[in-house]
């Protein structure tokens, strides 16, 4: 299994930490996977099959056509892309609460840019 790991990463500059991050899971999954000290579910097996672009079955088994190295970096861009997105937009919605909150409490708009910059929130 840890031959196909690599050729699944695709020798894509891919951190451990950074994958973990694209499946969701916790820091630290990817390494306990890889270091043999955490069995995956099954679940988790297909979460990464999924990041990669990759058959589950030829992930888990080696079984079957191996995927070509442009497609894995396809998928990872993807991964990567859809991350981006969502971080985005956590981050929109994050900004826009805090400028609700700071009209509500009767802040102008230079008042609440002062705050954040005092605060170093949203790093600006």
């Amino acid at each position: 299994m840890l031959m196909r790991w690599g050729v699944s990463r695709g020798d894509e500059p891919l951190t451990l930490a950074e994958i973990d991050r694209l499946v969701a899971w916790t820091v630290g999954q990817t390494h306990a996977f890889i270091g043999r000290t955490q069995n995956p579910h099954v679940d988790t097996l297909f979460a990464y099959a999924a990041l990669f672009g990759v058959n589950p079955a030829w992930f888990i088994t080696g079984f079957g056509p191996r995927p070509h190295v442009r497609s894995i970096r396809a998928a990872i861009a993807r991964a990567r892309a859809a991350r981006a997105l969502e971080e985005a937009k956590a981050a929109f919605v994050a900004e826009s609460v805090s400028r609700t909150a700071a009209r509500l409490r009767g802040m102008s708009a230079e008042e609440f840019e002062e705050a954040r910059r005092a605060a170093n929130v949203g790093g600006r």
